[in-house]
């Protein structure tokens, strides 16, 4: 097959290279269908193989672009399964977990997922938080008619960091945890730390998904000068 010389055919990649009068090149490039009709430097066995070629990178990209739909579509939420009527404060923390999980999604999408890994580490711990949060209410009615246990530990209030013009989003997450943990030190108050540890391990996490958050902002700030900011 002769090549004009403003062609450079490659047999592994079966690309064409510089000079792309017709635009065949940028097509390829971009993951596009080429211009319609048979490229004008190649022969018919070389332009099927170059259309496999072009259709297995469409391909490709769409599966990659489904299966990042399909794993948020189908990734754990925290749970909402504690009765408001006889557990208030547990039902609102988890609520609250519940919105920041929420919140913490929306800055995902908003930095491109680039966030190293720690926003979803706060989406994580908030998903342990709602099920430890359950158990707390197990435990408290399983409890009710035994000796209390007495104070438990009140440990430190987790603080709020993040700057809310910057990163509303997770600036709004981190305001939902904090509230989560106060609504757990209400529970523990109300039920006298009665509740096998769950409502204290609950705390626990909560308090680290604050630092994640906040991982999560400056890991955003590290990555905006490459891309711009997002939100």
């Amino acid at each position: 097959m002769e090549i004009p010389d403003r062609w450079t055919y490659n047999m592994v990649t079966r690309e064409i290279g510089s000079g792309d009068p017709d635009g065949h090149l940028a097509a390829a490039g971009a993951g596009i269908p080429p211009p319609a009709g048979p490229h004008p430097a190649l022969g018919d066995q070389e332009q099927e193989g170059r259309t496999i070629h072009i259709m297995t990178n469409l391909n490709i990209r769409t599966a990659a672009f489904l299966l990042g739909a399909a794993c948020l579509a189908f990734a754990q939420e925290p749970p909402v399964n504690v009765s408001p009527a006889r557990h208030p404060h547990l039902a609102a923390a988890q609520k609250q977990c519940h919105a920041a999980w929420i919140k913490t999604t929306e800055a995902q999408k908003a930095n491109d997922w680039d966030m190293q890994g720690n926003g979803q580490r706060a989406k994580d711990a908030l998903v342990k938080v709602g099920e430890l949060i359950k158990q707390a209410a197990e435990s408290a009615n399983k409890n009710a008619y035994k000796p209390k246990a007495g104070a438990g530990p009140i440990g430190q209030e987790p603080v709020v960091d993040i700057s809310s013009s910057r990163h509303p989003h997770l600036a709004a997450a981190q305001e939902e945890v904090r509230k989560a943990w106060k609504l757990m030190l209400e529970a523990q108050l109300a039920n006298d730390w009665d509740m096998d540890g769950h409502a204290q391990k609950a705390k626990e996490l909560l308090a680290q998904a604050i630092k994640d958050l906040k991982s999560a902002a400056e890991a955003a700030n590290a990555n905006a000068p490459a891309k711009g900011a997002k939100h």
